[in-house]
């Protein structure tokens, strides 16, 4: 029996990723480091800023 969760089921948040050049990726990810990872997989590209916009449920 495990005490803490795994990774997997850590709970998600909403984020919007903005870049320089003012397109916007909005992702979901368990931190804010992970949503820019994710981000720049989907459009690669200088980010400007990362936004937390709200939790959501992992179910």
């Amino acid at each position: 029996m495990s005490a803490s969760p795994s990774p997997s089921r850590k709970p998600k948040s909403l984020f919007r990723v903005t870049y320089r050049d003012g397109a916007t990726v909005t992702t979901t990810a368990t931190d804010s480091v992970l949503a820019g990872l994710q981000a720049e997989r989907q459009r690669p590209g200088a980010i400007k800023s990362i936004k937390f916009l709200k939790k959501v449920s992992h179910g």
